[in-house]
């Protein structure tokens, strides 16, 4: 029975009617609309109205562009009954039928019209007066900019207002609907004025932000060129969260200097989830200060590929690069000597000097010695007279046999220039004091009374044992001492 009912076969149905008892199901009443058989529909209303719905006869005639079961069927229905046909038949595109099931409620399928892209539907629904309120034609542009509908945004932006072209940005950018957004940033040029709207600005950013988060640099490049006002710290932020690499590098070049804050969380980022490609584009452009946090936290984590890339960043080469030495001497203080090694590597001869100093009265003599051979200094002369400074005796001890006179006779001026009568104790034994005179007089002018009186006796035995010499020379049998 069913098949014969949308086949439309009313000889065989009735056969059937009166030979069967099984009747039918209410497939065929609806198979009869859709495929626009009226007597077959005519006859199962007679004979099996209880599986007869009117109203699903004529959603699936209004579906399928049957206009003679349209005409037949809507004035038995109501026309809030009919709304659902009249919806089918919008999303469909079937205008024969729309003019049959008309006057009703059009504001459903006014809407569903738009998401469907049904620009013919939406011209006869305006041309016929009924497109609604505003309302309607706000969240029908909405759903157009969803499903990116360009030609059906084209023909209802005149129809709404600034809250439905902003909804409808919303909409596109959520959705990455480039297009959409251009066109719809077009419609309002006076965005980009002086003295924007709050309304407008939260709408911009808004869409930043959602494009940021979904990577369509397109669009980001598109919001960052033509609103000066757009928020690029949260833009970015999402951005490297989402490892959105393009759009993280389209807004590092930007101009907004209120990044540069930004960047230090991100590169950190970056450096706690492994992301070295992320770390590539951060680190151009952060500070010294947020590269050394960064630098800790990957070293923390043994992760030299990360490491690599922040100790590449360098400041110039006469001077210390201060953000690597800590990470340097964390790397040093729990033996991850990896990450000395890939520190020291990229670090200048200044850097590595300062290093060495720090790390010499914290680590082992083994360690200390391990460091200074990954070093591998063209000279040691600077290190060795900066330790002799800071009375690091045991780095002086282990840098002796590394420089020459002329280093120990300025190092030993600059151990007792700071007091530090261990290290001097130590060069005195290694030089001929050819200007140790000086020295005491420097010396006396800054207090260090224990290093006058130590030189002075070390300069006393010197002249004592030149006279011993000088008698014994000419035969003297008892050498006087002076």
């Amino acid at each position: 029975m069913d098949g014969a009912a949308a086949r439309g076969r009313v000889v065989i149905m009735e056969w059937l009617h009166s030979s069967r008892s099984e009747g039918c199901s209410a497939l065929a009443a609806t198979g009869a609309a859709a495929n626009g058989h009226l007597h077959a529909l005519e006859w199962l209303i007679q004979h099996f109205p209880q599986h007869s719905s009117r109203s699903r006869c004529l959603i699936a005639a209004a579906e399928n562009g049957r206009i003679e079961i349209a005409r037949y069927l809507r004035p038995q229905m109501h026309w809030f009954d009919a709304t659902p046909a009249i919806v089918a038949a919008a999303a469909r595109g079937r205008i024969g039928c729309l003019q049959a099931l008309l006057p009703g409620n059009t504001s459903d399928a006014f809407i569903v019209a738009a998401a469907n892209g049904r620009v013919e539907v939406l011209e006869f629904f305006i041309d016929n007066g009924y497109n609604g309120n505003v309302a309607v034609t706000n969240a029908s542009l909405k759903k157009a900019a969803r499903f990116g509908h360009t030609a059906v945004i084209q023909l209802l932006l005149p129809e709404c207002n600034v809250i439905g072209v902003g909804n409808a940005l919303r909409s596109a950018a959520k959705w990455d609907q480039t297009s959409v957004v251009v066109l719809l940033l077009e419609r309002e040029p006076h965005w980009c004025l002086d003295g924007v709207p709050p309304m407008y600005q939260s709408i911009v950013n808004f869409v930043l932000l959602s494009v940021s988060r979904i990577g369509c640099a397109a669009i980001v490049k598109a919001l960052v060129d033509r609103f000066p006002f757009v928020s690029i710290r949260p833009a970015l932020l999402l951005a490297t969260e989402n490892r959105q690499y393009e759009v993280v590098e389209l807004l590092l070049h930007s101009s907004d200097s209120s990044i540069l804050s930004t960047i230090g969380k991100a590169v950190e980022n970056a450096a706690t989830c492994g992301d070295t490609k992320m770390a590539k584009l951060l680190v151009k452009r952060s500070s010294f200060h947020d590269a050394a946090r960064a630098l800790n936290i990957a070293a923390s984590r043994n992760d030299l590929d990360i490491v690599r890339v922040l100790a590449a960043k360098r400041g110039e080469c006469f001077k210390v690069d201060s953000f690597k030495i800590d990470a340097l001497v964390r790397a040093a203080k729990s033996g991850r000597m990896e990450v000395v090694e890939v520190l020291v590597n990229s670090s200048n001869s200044r850097t590595k000097e300062e290093a060495v100093l720090q790390l010499a009265s914290i680590v082992d003599t083994e360690v200390l010695n391990s460091i200074i051979r990954i070093c591998e200094l063209k000279t040691y002369q600077y290190l060795f007279t900066d330790a002799a400074a800071r009375g690091l005796a045991g780095l002086v001890q282990q840098l002796m046999c590394r420089v020459d006179l002329n280093t120990i006779h300025r190092s030993l001026t600059a151990a007792a220039l700071n007091g530090h009568t261990e290290v001097i104790k130590m060069l005195l034994g290694k030089s001929d004091l050819p200007n140790v005179a000086e020295i005491v007089e420097a010396v006396a002018r800054n207090g260090h009374t224990s290093v006058v009186k130590l030189l002075r006796a070390s300069t006393s035995d010197d002249a004592a044992m030149v006279h011993l010499e000088s008698d014994q020379e000419f035969g003297n049998k008892k050498p006087r001492l002076k």
